[in-house]
């Protein structure tokens, strides 16, 4: 099993794969203009731009423990990055309470690479986790954001955590 370092080491390999497939989307769009190229490229930037959000989260912060990504939260996010970390700190704990009470876990803190959290159904809850704490704020974002920009910025940050936790699954094995 890889270590956080190899984790981050071949997440940062990455970071050039979303702009380039969006930049060819936006290059073909000049060729030929077809309506729905333009949500697909839209969501695309939302994904080139959400990539980056994988530096900090990764599947692993199931751990209770402080990974790579909470320490890296820490340190770069002043202020903010301390929250963070208690933020997905309580992640791990809930995660880790789930895999017990499902029989996946024998230890109590013990999440770490269960289905729940290394796996696909574990990167689809990591996006809710993330976007959690801005629902009771929705009908104020609706009053800016549209509804169909929401959908937009959600499938691309979706894309986007699917595609920088596929590096780690594979590592992982």
């Amino acid at each position: 099993m890889a270590d956080g370092k190899t984790h981050f080491a071949a997440y940062r390999k990455g970071y050039w794969t979303i702009p380039l497939i969006t930049f060819l989307v936006w290059i073909s769009t000049a060729f030929y203009y077809w309506d729905p190229t333009e949500r697909i490229l839209r969501i695309l930037e939302f994904a080139s731009v959400s990539y980056f959000f994988g530096r900090y989260i990764c599947p692993d912060l199931d751990q209770a423990g402080t990974s790579s990504a909470d320490g890296r939260m820490a340190k770069e996010i002043p202020g903010l990055g301390y929250i963070l970390y208690m933020y997905w700190t309580l992640y791990a704990l809930t995660m880790s309470a789930f895999a017990k009470a499902l029989g996946l876990s024998k230890g109590y803190l013990g999440a770490h690479r269960t289905i729940l959290t290394h796996s696909y159904p574990g990167t689809m809850i990591r996006v809710y986790w993330f976007f959690q704490p801005f629902l009771p704020f929705l009908q104020y974002i609706l009053a800016v954001i549209s509804v169909k920009t929401i959908y937009e910025i959600v499938i691309g940050f979706t894309i986007a955590m699917i595609y920088s936790d596929s590096i780690h699954y594979r590592l992982d094995k």
